[in-house]
């Protein structure tokens, strides 16, 4: 059970790693190229949206059911980021700092979901296994994707390879969305 529900939720795990590892490498400096400043504070304040919305949420998000919250928060996930690339696109920092405080609260409550939904699957013996599991694909996810866009951003620009990289977490949200709809709840 275990196994199936870690296959579910691993588009989603990646992809809320993923994004966390591009706002911690590349989103300081879209933020401070679309609000035509060197403040470094303008940069910050984009990680601050994202990461500290998701790590407050996940805090408030503990009594509702991981099923429930995994398929809202990969869907709030898919509105975060189209708000952002739409934000990119139009060249609006507000639009910027709105999109990801929205990615924030999904990132913050799929991350509890999943960590949640997981846990009672796993005999206490395998727990451990699970978890370590677990964040490996955390890990990779954060890393691997993160040198890939700084890479193409050299290459593609900034805008295109957050476009790029947006337009994949929100494939990713997508199909934790269904492959979570489709299986059946357990009991």
């Amino acid at each position: 059970m275990a196994r199936r529900q870690f296959v579910a939720t691993a588009p989603s795990l990646t992809a809320i790693w993923a994004l966390a590892g591009l706002y911690l490498s590349l989103g300081p400096a879209l933020a401070i190229t679309l609000a035509h400043s060197m403040n470094r504070v303008v940069g910050g304040l984009v990680i601050i949206a994202l990461a500290g919305v998701g790590a407050i949420t996940g805090a408030f998000v503990q009594n509702v059911d991981p099923r429930t919250l995994i398929l809202r928060a990969s869907l709030i996930l898919v509105v975060g980021v189209g708000l952002t690339l739409i934000a990119v696109l139009i060249d609006s920092t507000a639009g910027l700092y709105a999109g990801s405080v929205v990615a924030g609260l999904g990132l913050g409550a799929s991350f509890s979901g999943i960590v949640r939904s997981l846990g009672p699957l796993a005999p206490p013996e395998k727990r451990g296994a699970l978890f370590a599991a677990l964040y490996i694909v955390v890990y990779v996810a954060i890393s691997v994707p993160t040198v890939i866009a700084g890479i193409a951003s050299s290459h593609y620009g900034l805008r295109d390879t957050t476009y790029g990289y947006g337009f994949v977490v929100i494939a990713l949200a997508a199909v934790t969305f269904v492959a979570v709809s489709r299986r059946k709840v357990q009991t």
